[in-house]
């Protein structure tokens, strides 16, 4: 196999980064079990993150962007499986000296798998629901006004607090002062 020299930039380690096919396959091989590719280019004789970016970003070699998309598609999915590993881990009960400090590290890291899945792949992993119709049968929202009946007058008595007089129903006052208004006269008390 042909290697193909990347130069390393700023940040990263000094000497060249050699592309060959085995260094391809071995970090599509540890992408696809769930490690990250920060913690796979800190191996002796990796190029670094950013060299393998590249080489994704501009697909040099042909293909290389397709293979490194399905290993970390299985990653995430290896990072699922870990979400239910990790839930059903009851190891920490035999310590129970250091029992609530596993569960918490535990939930840390069920937590931080659960929202990078959501994130990176929410059509399976994501909280939100989708709602879609059927292009041929749209969903159609339709608002209609319906008549309604009027509220029927109030019949309760009411009561002048000075004199204590009962000065009839509200609706008996409502319909005198009505008359009054009719009239042209003002409302008598």
């Amino acid at each position: 196999m042909s290697a193909t020299p990347i130069k390393r930039g700023r940040g990263g380690r000094s000497g060249i980064a050699l592309y060959t096919r085995e260094i391809e396959n071995e970090i599509c091989a540890r992408l696809a079990t769930g490690e990250t590719l920060n913690a796979i280019c800190r191996s002796p004789g990796f190029p670094t993150s950013q060299a393998v970016k590249l080489w994704v970003l501009e697909d040099k070699p042909p293909g290389i962007a397709s293979r490194y998309a399905r290993a970390r598609q299985l990653g995430y999915e290896t990072w699922a499986d870990e979400v239910i590993e990790l839930s059903d881990d009851t190891a920490y009960r035999d310590m129970p000296d250091i029992a609530n400090a596993v569960v918490a590290q535990q939930r840390l890291a069920i937590d931080s798998r659960k929202w990078m899945l959501s994130k990176v792949l929410p059509k399976m992993f994501g909280d939100r629901l989708e709602v879609s119709g059927d292009p041929d049968a749209p969903l159609v929202t339709r608002i209609e006004l319906v008549p309604v009946a009027p509220r029927p007058a109030l019949s309760a008595p009411t009561i002048d607090h000075e004199s204590g007089v009962n000065m009839g129903s509200v609706g008996e006052l409502e319909e005198k002062a009505r008359q009054t208004a009719a009239l042209g006269a003002a409302p008598d008390k």
